[in-house]
Order: structure tokens, then C-alpha cells, then sequence
């Protein structure tokens, strides 16, 4: 009867065809003369043995091979009844047996994630990406003029950005290495610029029409939403490039992120002042800083519970 071995190793899949029989048993080893040829080097040249009676029934046998066969998590002793479907481990190759006259499931249309790295993960496209992104903020600094970014603050922010461009995709070729076997490296170098891009873009737009309007609510609301479509599109690309999740999870995730972070948009405008207080009265020279990381200068134990005293008494 005609059958189909399936062999993975280490997430990758073959196929081969087998006529098992009582009178020609399947030999699967290492070696070239093997009827199916297993490169794993926890497997002996000759490791198993698989064949049928008459009643086409299978049956495997390890060949006294030194890391042995598992048949469904259980050691194989002795010959063992095999059953279409079930996973044969041998050394750190995963061996299943199908029938070959079985269904063919309709190929898997390719996921739009799918789509995007085989067309933007190119060095070529990284390459437009970053010049678009430095073209951008040259237009942004000449929008602004020279009065408000100097050079060396042009230089610094550009050296900063580009720090960190390149600091996350590493981190996330790592985790997308993890999560789906490649790194994408250029799709998390190209995500970031375009975002960045964007919202460089936006920014001029919002400051143009400010400038315009003159509206002290507009420009609220204007930053708030901008800020929020940026994180939006960034969290949702990061979780799309490192993770498997399906749509409805990642727009759960990507909602939790924009939630948290205008939780904090809204208290840490309420905690600035009692946070001026505090840092005013430690002798704090960084007032954005906490406490304890920018004492002005060194001080007595005495001083110190002075200080506090005071502190407490003006509280």
C-alpha cells in the first residue's frame, strides 16, 4: 500500500513517498543506502525499521540503535503496531506516516504579514526608508528655522534616533527570530522610519494649521491624536513582526498600550507639582528628575533630618 512519510526538523517539513511491505521493509538511518535518509546525528546509520503483514498492518522495529525510538512518547522495546498518523521520534527528527490517498487540505492564502516582508524586507527598501525619514527632518528643523534647533542638537537628536532605530530592530530580530524563524530586520528598521516619517509629516501639517488658527485647543487635541495614531501603528507593527497573534488579540493589546499611556498623559500633569515641591525642598539641581539621583550637594546626617523636619512641617 502506497504511503507517505512526513519528516520534520526543527519546524521544517519533507515528504516522501513509501510502498511499505512484509517482503521490502522500510529501512530509515543515516545512511546513503537507507530506503529514507534521516541527516540527524542522534541517528544511526540503520535506526528503524518499518514494515506490513499482509493485512497491511504496520509495524516498526528499532534496530538496536544507541538513542533509541519513540512511538508516541513510548520507548520501542521490541516490534510495536504503528497506526497511520502517529509521531515516530528518532534522535531530534519527528518521522509520521500518512495515507497517500488521503484529502489535501486547500493551500493557506498568504496572511498580509506574509506580503509585506516579502516586499519591503530588502536592504533596498531600508535604504529609501532612511533617507525619507532624514529628508523629513531636515524639512521639519527648516520649518522650524534656526532660532529653535541649533546644530549640535540637530546632530544629537539625529545620532539618538537613528541609536534607537537600530538598537529595537536588533532586539526585535531577536523575538521575531523567536516567534516566526527570521529576523526581519529590515522591515523593523523600515516600520520605524516610515513611522517616524509620518509623524515628522503630521507634525509640520499640526504646526502649520496652528499657526493659523491660533487655537490652544486645537493644538491639544491635534498633539494628543497624533501621538495616538503614532503609538497606535507602531505597537500594532511591533506585535505584528514578533508574535503570531491573530488580528482581534493584537488590537487588544495595541488597545491596552494607548490606554496605559493616556492614563499617564492625564496623572503626570496632576503629580508635577507636588513632584516641583519635593524636589524643591531636597536641593534638587534637575527638577525633572527624582530626588534621590540629583542631590545638589553632599550633606550632613544633622542637615539632613533638618531638612526633612521642615519638610514635613510645611506638608
Amino acid at each position: 500500500m502506497n504511503y507517505v512519510m512526513l519528516i520534520e526538523q526543527e519546524g521544517r517539513q519533507n515528504a516522501i513517498k513509501l510502498d511499505v511491505n512484509d517482503n521490502e521493509p522500510v529501512i530509515v538511518g543515516r545512511s546513503w543506502q537507507c530506503d529514507v535518509v534521516v541527516i540527524d546525528q542522534y541517528v544511526d546509520a540503520e535506526h528503524l525499521k518499518i514494515s506490513a503483514n499482509d493485512d497491511s498492518q504496520i509495524s516498526i522495529e528499532d534496530l538496536q540503535s544507541e538513542n533509541g525510538t519513540r512511538l508516541e512518547r513510548k520507548s520501542v522495546a521490541s516490534p510495536m503496531a504503528y497506526t497511520v498518523g502517529d509521531e515516530i521520534v528518532v534522535g531530534e527528527t519527528t518521522l509520521r506516516i500518512i495515507n497517500a490517498d488521503s484529502e489535501v487540505k486547500s493551500a493557506v492564502k498568504y496572511e498580509n504579514f506574509v506580503k509585506l516582508s516579502q516586499r519591503f524586507n530588502n536592504l533596498p527598501c531600508a535604504v529609501i526608508a532612511t533617507i525619507s525619514f532624514v529628508c523629513m527632518m531636515l524639512a521639519f528643523v527648516y520649518w522650524l528655522g534656526s532660532d529653535y534647533v541649533s546644530r549640535p542638537n540637530l546632530i544629537e537628536g539625529g545620532l539618538t534616533t537613528f541609536g534607537f532605530i537600530l538598537g529595537w530592530s536588533l532586539v526585535g530580530g531577536l523575538l521575531s527570530k523567536l516567534a516566526r524563524g527570521k529576523t526581519f530586520f529590515y522591515l523593523h528598521w523600515t516600520l520605524f522610519c516610515a513611522l517616524f516619517s509620518i509623524n515628522v509629516a503630521l507634525q509640520v501639517v499640526d504646526n502649520f494649521i496652528s499657526f493659523n488658527l491660533g487655537s490652544r485647543m486645537f493644538d491639544h487635541v491635534a498633539d494628543h491624536l497624533l501621538a495616538v495614531a503614532t503609538a497606535t501603528a507602531l505597537v500594532y507593527g511591533v506585535l505584528t513582526l514578533i508574535s503570531r497573534l491573530d488580528r482581534k488579540k493584537k488590537m487588544g493589546f495595541t488597545a491596552i498600550a494607548i490606554a496605559t499611556m493616556l492614563f499617564f498623559d492625564i496623572v503626570k500633569p496632576m503629580l508635577d507639582p507636588e513632584h516641583l515641591k519635593w524636589t524643591s525642598y531636597a536641593n534638587v539641581r534637575h527638577s525633572g528628575q527624582p530626588p534621590a539621583f540629583f542631590i545638589g550637594r553632599t550633606q550632613s546626617i544633622d542637615e539632613h533630618f533638618e531638612k526633612m523636619a521642615g519638610l514635613f512641617d510645611n506638608l
